[in-house]
């Protein structure tokens, strides 16, 4: 388990997440699969919440109010916040703050 996994799992382990919560850890076998495809997924089930972690660009997305936002018509959320590793990342509907100073990109 590496460094990013361990906090992710280690912040929402203890917490009531609402239904449909989503974190996603992006890995380097599966980009297109764990950014692309699960968040039209998540969005098309109405995931509230859908945290990506993604180690390769070093980023943190955060997106909120699913729905069909996309020129294709095809789903995902309508707010979307984008955060560099080592910057705070508020999820409001947890009451939470993921703290990312910790956060490595894949070497």
């Amino acid at each position: 388990m590496t460094a990013v996994e361990a906090r992710v799992r280690g912040i929402f382990e203890d917490l009531e997440v609402p239904e449909g919560f989503k974190a996603e850890l992006v890995s380097r076998t599966s980009a297109h699969r764990d950014d692309r495809i699960k968040r039209e997924m998540y969005a098309g089930g109405t995931s509230p919440v859908h945290l990506i972690v993604d180690p390769i660009r070093g980023v943190c997305v955060l997106l909120t109010e699913p729905g069909r936002a996309t020129a294709s018509g095809l789903p995902d959320h309508l707010s979307e916040r984008t955060t560099k590793f080592g910057e705070p990342v508020p999820v409001g509907l947890l009451g939470v703050t993921l703290d990312t100073s910790e956060f490595q990109t894949y070497a």
